[in-house]
């Protein structure tokens, strides 16, 4: 058994801006938590933490231990008291993020039975450092680089044999690879436009349309480099 406690531990900080930001405590991770993941979140009046989203593959939970604020979901937005539990399975229908009313400060502790997704890249590649470095600011990911994958490694297993070719996110279930990892990735973290794959997603020849468009990407990441790039990824971003 391990145990921490929430005074021990130091305030991770995110700021972007003025509509998002907060304050993070790692609690699940800090105590080597694998399959079990839980925060403890304090958040600036008026500002959300996440954007838009859902889990497809974990359900996650908030707590309240103080003050209140505004969950948004589906069907609108529920106000949240101090003491409230929500659960929220994983899918589509329930989609959320969180804001604040303009109240001193709201602290929740978001749980969830998650293992994390692995993000697999190209760790040799400065715009996929960059591309993957976001994601980690959006979701909650693993991320892997092709360097630490050995011919024995488990999750090398689970890759394709050209699995240098691309991206790729592997979950308990499925691994998905180059155009549909990313799709995947953008879903996960309700990047601005995934909606426009789910609506896209009805089109004739729609994944052959997708592969295409994330190769021709690919195949130019040096091009894109020299405009957004990322020297390395610090052991804070790698971690969930």
């Amino acid at each position: 058994m391990n145990r921490v406690s929430t005074g021990e531990l130091d305030w991770d900080e995110t700021d972007r801006g003025d509509e998002v930001g907060w304050r993070r405590k790692r609690l699940a991770a800090a105590a080597g938590g694998e399959n079990l993941g839980c925060s403890l979140y304090e958040r600036p009046a008026g500002k959300r933490s996440w954007p838009y989203h859902y889990h497809a593959g974990d359900a996650e939970a908030l707590y309240v231990p103080s003050r209140a604020g505004t969950l948004w979901h589906v069907d609108g937005t529920s106000p949240l008291r101090a003491g409230d539990y929500v659960a929220l399975p994983a899918g589509a229908d329930d989609a959320h993020p969180t804001a604040a009313r303009p109240k001193p400060q709201i602290r929740r502790a978001p749980t969830s039975g998650m293992s994390v997704p692995r993000l697999v890249y190209d760790d040799d590649c400065g715009f996929c450092r960059f591309v993957v470095s976001h994601a980690l600011e959006l979701g909650e990911f693993e991320a892997v680089g092709f360097s630490a994958l050995s011919e024995e490694d488990e999750l090398r297993a689970r890759l394709p044999e050209d699995y240098e070719e691309c991206m790729h996110l592997v979950t308990d279930t499925a691994v998905y690879s180059c155009g549909e990892a990313l799709e995947q990735v953008a879903k996960r973290t309700g990047a601005t436009g995934w909606w426009l794959t789910a609506a896209a997603k009805g089109l004739p020849k729609y994944p052959e349309a997708r592969e295409t468009l994330y190769r021709w990407a690919a195949d130019r990441r040096a091009l894109w480099g020299k405009f957004a790039r990322r020297d390395s990824l610090s052991r804070e971003d790698l971690s969930p």
